[in-house]
């Protein structure tokens, strides 16, 4: 059975699922090509080309939008899954249109955020950096990253791979799991849970869960 971010198709048999920050929304033509009932649509701010590519009873349920507002009622999906680049407005929205019992699922676990979490815990906990210093250095790496449209500089790089291989697995894990619980505490929703997909791996990363309870 195919996983879905630690999900098989059998678990979204018969629900609606929303695949935001789609891209060609592969979800959707896997889902077409095994002959898959379940519901499924695709959001992305950037029009895509492979979404010509979806036969018509897929197509109509592709839309381009912002995730941070997204275009549904209230209440709408009974699952959501996303690729690890929301941001706080984007999960507050995803639980806006969530059904009661319904789970959001982010993986990989907060995207590029992660890799600064790793640095920020290494520089802090590790070599004894200031704090507010480290937060500068985290900023103007983002900064550069942005303006150069994804680009990473070298020493990011080199600063990243060095927090890796002096973090133990078990203080990664730590990191992650700081980084779920932050997320809970800035959204006001319920405590997050989170699966590793392999917690012994050089950069581990895994699924953000939240189900919605009320």
């Amino acid at each position: 059975m195919q996983k879905l971010s630690c999900q098989t198709w059998g678990d979204l048999k018969d629900k609606s699922v929303l695949d935001m920050a789609s891209g060609p929304s592969a979800l959707a033509h896997a889902a077409s090509m095994l002959g898959i009932h379940t519901k499924i649509f695709s959001i992305d701010i950037d029009r895509q080309k492979e979404w010509l590519g979806l036969p018509q009873d897929v197509k109509s349920k592709v839309v381009q939008g912002d995730a941070e507002k997204l275009p549904f009622a209230d209440e709408s999906f009974d699952v959501v899954l996303d690729h690890g680049g929301m941001g706080i407005l984007g999960i507050q929205e995803a639980d806006r249109i969530l059904r009661v019992g319904g789970q959001f699922r982010m993986y990989p676990i907060g995207g590029q955020a992660l890799e600064y979490w790793n640095i920020s815990y290494y520089l802090t906990e590790e070599k004894g950096q200031d704090p507010e210093s480290v937060q500068r250095l985290i900023q103007g790496f983002d900064q550069q990253i942005t303006e150069a449209d994804g680009w990473i500089p070298n020493k990011y790089i080199a600063l990243r791979e060095e927090a890796l291989n002096a973090l133990s697995p078990s203080q990664k894990t730590d990191v992650i799991e700081m980084m779920v619980d932050r997320y809970a505490q800035i959204t006001g929703m319920p405590p997050f849970s989170y699966e590793l997909k392999d917690p012994m791996a050089h950069e581990p990363n895994g699924v953000m869960i939240y189900n919605k309870l009320y």
